[in-house]
């Protein structure tokens, strides 16, 4: 009768201990030693159907009461208590533990003084309990842990990440009560230490005992500042849904009075987003409304089509200087705004873009600050006969460019292009050949600041590539490559000082400008060039194929002046600087 019952509510029992899912906090960071006991160990047999004892004499000591003694191991498959004895009342069902006892499982292990067990209504009290749970590796005590069925009472308890003898953090709460139906902890008069210095106070506080999200008061944000005074934000999380949530927070300005905080998150297996915003009405520093938005959404439709937006605006260009968290919100510029939507097909790629920019410093003048795109449309098109050396195909966009009280335009830009590959084992060799066609259609050309606008541009490229593989293999099943290039590019020149700057920059520069058709971004300057880049590039390989680091070195040797700059400069330089650059992938070590 003992043994049968107790393994029952052993197993029930000492699973509510886990309430300390608390460690998800950020004060996880600590490493705890483990528990140290003088108790005895005995060995767990998880394949055991019923419970055992082993012990080293059983003593009848009154009527229906028997003192089991002498190193006393309870095993209950893949958990076990060890003591040095015990009193068990076989009317009653109690067993009565009086000397210290050790709990273990794979879950955690316990230390206690002494524990009653009632084996009939299924409750225990114990005392003196030291746990250690072995994820996560919290560890704290408990003056006293009394359950039933399914809810735990706790009271002068303690949680931590830390080592015992060293704990840098620390919670400890007069009570707790752990419901394990619910799967929620309800703690009273909570204090989280730092460093042996109270930091936060908390008279009630309802945490989840499992990833569950649950709908309730968040820990409070307080803090002070020389502009905005005393400030206290208390949020309130919603948890609306499986796959919906919200936090709504207040937040007291005493300087500028109340604002009100959203935050909001959707998921689905299609589409997922997220909206922020803040209000502050009647700022008492400013005299105005101050507001916040940033709105994501993205979307698929099917295989081939998919949306991605992200619309951000504030009310006014010191909202971040007055509001933002951090030095990335204060130094920007302007806010970046886009919709646009994709698609692909077998032979063809789309992409459709609106775009904005909220300028938030008065530093960047009018004609550096970018253009709008309303709409760009990017269509690409080409032969999909991967089993031919000979491709062709067609890139195009069109642009409606607008920026306020300047010249704007509506440009296209069509380059058709053909090339054939010419390839072994270790080397390609590609010519290529294409013509750029580009048209300007202006508008509020009282703007700008050329006389005689050139509309349209026509120029033939053609390039020819080379590179060369070479492999070497590791033992461990690794290898690494060595491989030369040699790029020749060949675009005659046509003046182009007479077209305005919309959305046209030069390139960052980089091994990306080696291999590239034209020194500039945007289609408002197509450089001239007669020129030959070499470089060579080491890439290395782990024994699964994934690339672990590469490095390129090269440089650029023109043969002729290149004519065609942003301004009207000409560069005469003979060679480019040596370019370097180095990639590690150290994302290719996760596996998802």
């Amino acid at each position: 009768m003992f043994i049968m019952y107790s393994m029952k509510f052993k197993s029930h029992l000492f699973i509510t201990l886990n309430l300390l899912l608390i460690s998800e906090m950020v004060y996880s960071t600590c490493q705890t030693d483990n528990i140290e006991n003088n108790q005895p160990t005995c060995n767990a047999d998880s394949t055991s159907t019923f419970p055992t004892i082993d012990a080293e004499y059983y003593l009848p000591v009154e009527e229906n009461v028997l003192k089991i003694g002498g190193d006393v191991c309870i095993n209950m498959g893949e958990q076990n208590i060890t003591t040095k004895e015990l009193f068990y009342n076989d009317s009653s069902q109690i067993v009565d533990i009086k000397t210290p006892l050790v709990l273990r499982s794979k879950e955690q292990t316990v230390q206690a003084q002494s524990a009653k067990i009632n084996l009939k209504d299924e409750s225990a009290v114990i005392s003196g309990a030291k746990y250690q749970l072995t994820e996560g590796n919290a560890n704290g005590r408990a003056d006293i842990l009394s359950t039933d069925k399914s809810i735990s009472h706790l009271s002068g308890l303690t949680y931590s990440t830390c080592p015992i003898g060293n704990q840098q953090w620390y919670i400890k709460a007069e009570t707790a009560d752990l419901d394990q139906t619910q799967q929620t902890g309800v703690f009273r008069k909570m204090t989280l230490n730092f460093k042996g210095v109270p930091i936060l106070y908390l008279p009630y506080a309802k945490i989840p005992l499992n990833n569950q999200r649950q709908t309730g008061f968040l820990i409070p944000d307080i803090g002070n500042s020389s502009q905005n005074g005393a400030e206290i934000a208390l949020p309130y999380y919603i948890n609306i849904s499986e796959n919906m949530d919200a936090t709504i927070t207040p937040r007291y300005f005493s300087k500028r009075g109340t604002m009100l905080g959203v935050e909001y998150r959707y998921l689905s297996e299609k589409y997922n987003g997220e909206l922020l915003s803040d209000y502050l009405p009647s700022d008492r520093q400013e005299n105005k409304n101050r507001r916040f938005l940033d709105f994501t959404h993205h979307q698929k439709f099917n295989s081939n089509w998919s949306l991605n937006s992200h619309i951000t605006n504030v009310s006014d260009k010191k909202y971040f200087e007055d509001f933002g968290n951090n030095i990335t919100d204060t130094a920007q510029s302007y806010l970046y705004s886009y919709l646009n939507i994709n698609g692909f097909g077998d032979n063809w790629l789309f992409k459709g873009t609106i775009n904005d920019y909220q300028i938030l410093t008065d530093s960047i003048s009018l004609n550096r600050q970018p253009y709008q795109s309303l709409p760009r449309l990017d269509y690409s098109w080409f032969n999909n006969d991967y089993t031919s050396s000979l491709n062709y195909g067609v890139d195009s966009n069109w642009s409606n460019l607008y920026r306020e009280e300047s010249i704007n335009t509506s440009r296209i830009d069509v380059a058709p292009y053909v090339e054939k590959s010419f390839q072994n084992s270790y080397s390609r060799l590609t010519p290529r050949l294409s013509y750029r066609y580009t048209n300007w259609n202006y508008s509020d050309t009282q703007y700008s600041g050329i006389q005689d606008l050139q509309d349209s541009r026509s120029l033939p490229i053609a390039s020819l590539d080379y590179t060369l593989s070479f492999e070497k293999q590791f033992e461990n099943g690794g290898y690494s490559t060595l491989e030369p290039r040699l790029f020749y590019l060949n675009v005659p020149h046509e003046e182009q000082q007479n077209i305005p700057l919309f959305d046209t920059h030069e390139l960052t520069y980089g091994t990306n400008v080696l291999f590239q058709t034209n020194a500039f971004s945007g289609a408002d300057r197509q450089s001239d060039a007669n020129q030959l880049s070499v470089g060579v590039t080491q890439r290395h390989f782990d024994d699964s194929g994934n690339e672990k680091w590469n490095v390129t070195f090269g440089q650029i040797t023109y043969f002729e002046d290149r004519k065609v700059q942003l301004d009207d400069s000409i560069e005469t330089r003979s060679t480019s600087p040596i370019i370097t650059e180095l990639n590690y992938f150290y994302l290719s070590l996760i596996h998802i």
